[in-house]
């Protein structure tokens, strides 16, 4: 596998949260500011508000495998589709970071 080291992917909770565009912005925003070089993947972006449940996972692994690093907003657990990016993610081989609930990337 060839890495970039520099595309990150967030993934997160969004079904039943109303804020969620807020938070991935938060994050794609805090990435960006880290190392402006980084290339930060915010599928609350790309993918269309009222796209079909699967087709927008379909979507967010095929942005997913292209990252080198995905970072797992603090509700992850929450969402049956970021377990599924976690699990792609895991099987992949990235680099997993974890939001814990100060806000703190571990």
């Amino acid at each position: 596998m060839i890495m970039r080291n520099n595309c990150i992917y967030i993934a997160g909770k969004v079904t039943g949260d109303n804020r969620y565009q807020e938070k991935f912005a938060s994050m794609e925003q805090r990435l960006t500011e880290l190392n402006p070089k980084f290339e930060v993947v915010n599928p609350a972006k790309k993918i269309p508000v009222d796209a079909p449940w699967l087709l927008a996972m379909f979507c967010c692994i095929r942005m997913l495998r292209h990252c080198d690093w995905v970072v797992m907003l603090r509700d992850w657990n929450e969402s049956r589709g970021a377990r599924w990016e976690h699990n792609v993610a895991r099987r992949k081989g990235k680099i997993i970071l974890y939001e814990n609930q100060n806000g703190e990337l571990c």
